[in-house]
């Protein structure tokens, strides 16, 4: 991750490394006994999900600054349970940032699955 984190990585590669590490989610602020659920934007290209490669990096994003907590997820899992028609925002606000469309989403869960 440290060439990702540095901005030499591609897109791409950043996706392979981080399916087999933890992604940092931000949870927002829930009632107490609520399922947890990490932070979803949704914009004029659709509903996502901003995943971090640290807690670090998360604390960077705007939009993150408000929310309880953060949590470190197998982004594999995150992915394979993430709802149709979600894309991830890759470490948005960075160098290393990107955005993976909801298609794209779909097509990494089916090569994870299949």
């Amino acid at each position: 991750m440290v060439r990702a984190d540095a901005g030499e990585a591609r897109p791409s590669e950043i996706i392979d490394i981080l399916i087999d590490e933890n992604s940092v989610v931000a949870v927002p602020m829930l009632g107490k006994g609520a399922e947890a659920y990490p932070l979803s934007l949704t914009g004029p290209r659709g509903s996502f999900v901003p995943v971090f490669s640290s807690v670090e990096r998360m604390a960077q994003f705007p939009p993150a600054a408000g929310v309880a907590t953060a949590a470190s997820v197998p982004t594999r899992g995150m992915i394979s349970t993430l709802a149709d028609g979600v894309g991830l925002l890759v470490n948005p606000g960075s160098a290393a940032g990107f955005e993976l469309p909801a298609d794209a989403v779909a097509r990494l869960r089916a090569r994870l699955a299949g």
